[in-house]
């Protein structure tokens, strides 16, 4: 009996809760907020089979060398987007708004030009410090499913200077277009800003097989 009590008790609250939410459902809001990028990172993928996959290794074949870069920038401050829910002694940046509502971020500084510069040699005319920017393909899909066609690099401006949605973030996906002949590879990823600044990472020790 004292079960059953208990159960119908919770079932009251739930319902109660759904009004109460019901009547504080506001529209999703549009507003955009800017942040500044602040670090790029590079994650090794595995190409060798029909979609690329984030690789456990630092091992690759000649022929698939590819890796996923990441441009984050700090969080901004959201002002006003808390501010109805700290009115009301609310935490949580979804109290008061639509399930999922997405929040959205827009860079101070574009993304002008992307570089990346082999630290080894690739093969006889590809000597060590070369940039070799334009040997890379690239797609914007990170799935696992990759739907996006491949384009040069130097045209992946117009699909990453955007609003981004829920995290101030650029993820992207590169691929070498030529094998590598020697035995090891290093890669070093520029990435100029509109500002002037530039941010810089370099991929692991990469062993071709």
């Amino acid at each position: 009996m004292k079960l059953i009590t208990r159960s119908a008790f919770i079932v009251s609250l739930l319902f109660i809760a759904r009004i109460l939410s019901g009547c504080f459902n506001y529209p999703c809001s549009e507003e955009v907020y800017y942040f500044d990028f602040t670090e790029v990172s590079t994650t090794n993928l595995d190409n060798s089979g029909m979609w690329p996959i984030e690789s456990q290794t630092d091992t690759m074949k000649m022929s698939a060398v590819a890796f996923q870069v990441n441009v984050t920038g700090d969080f901004p401050f959201l002002g006003n987007a808390n501010q109805g829910m700290q009115d009301f002694g609310f935490s949580s940046a979804k109290a008061f708004s639509k399930t999922n509502c997405p929040m959205f971020y827009g860079a101070n500084s574009r993304i002008d030009e992307i570089s990346i510069v082999t630290l080894f040699k690739i093969n006889g005319n590809i000597p060590a410090n070369s940039d070799v920017s334009h040997l890379f393909l690239c797609t914007r899909n990170t799935g696992l499913y990759n739907s996006e066609l491949y384009i040069p690099l130097n045209q992946i401006y117009p699909l990453i200077n955007h609003v981004y949605e829920d995290y101030p973030e650029i993820q992207f996906q590169v691929f070498l277009k030529t094998k590598v002949e020697a035995d090891s590879a290093k890669f070093q990823i520029n990435i100029k800003l509109a500002n002037n600044s530039v941010l810089t990472d370099t991929t692991s020790l990469i062993v071709i097989k």
